[in-house]
C-alpha cells in the first residue's frame, strides 16, 4: 500500500519551466498538505515558501545571480500562498516540467484558488 502525506504535513515541490530563451527556471517551494483526492490520486498543497531555485542555460548550467531574469523570479516568488493540486508521487522530490503558460498566467494551472478561500 502506497503512503501519502499526511494533512498538514510538508515536503519540498520542486518545478522547472522552459523559459521562451530556452533557458530552464527551477524552483523548489515548501508544499503543505492541505487534502486528499483518492480518486485522483492527488494532493491540494499551499505551495508557502520558494525556498530554492536556479535559472539554468538550455544545457542545464546554472547562470551566475546577478544573470538571472528577474521579471521571471518575481512571478516564481509570486507563487508562493498559492494552491495547486499535484499527484501524489509529487513528494518524491523530482522536478515537475511546467509548460511556460503556467508561469506567465496564461493557464490557470497556480491560479485555479482563490487565495481568500484558504482562510
Amino acid at each position: 500500500m502506497a503512503e501519502y502525506k499526511a494533512i498538514g504535513e510538508t515536503f519540498p515541490l520542486q518545478f522547472v519551466w522552459q523559459l521562451p530563451s530556452m533557458e530552464y527556471v527551477r524552483a523548489v517551494f515548501e508544499a503543505e498538505v492541505l487534502s486528499h483526492d483518492f480518486t485522483a490520486e492527488k494532493y491540494v498543497v499551499r505551495l508557502n515558501d520558494l525556498v530554492a531555485g536556479r535559472q539554468e542555460t538550455a544545457v542545464g548550467k546554472p547562470m551566475p545571480a546577478d544573470q538571472m531574469d528577474e521579471p521571471t523570479w518575481a512571478r516564481v516568488r509570486h507563487l508562493a500562498g498559492r494552491r495547486v493540486q499535484v499527484a501524489f508521487e509529487s513528494d518524491n522530490g523530482r522536478s515537475l516540467r511546467m509548460r511556460y503558460s503556467t508561469l506567465i498566467g496564461e493557464h490557470n494551472f497556480f491560479f485555479r484558488y482563490d487565495k481568500d478561500e484558504e482562510e
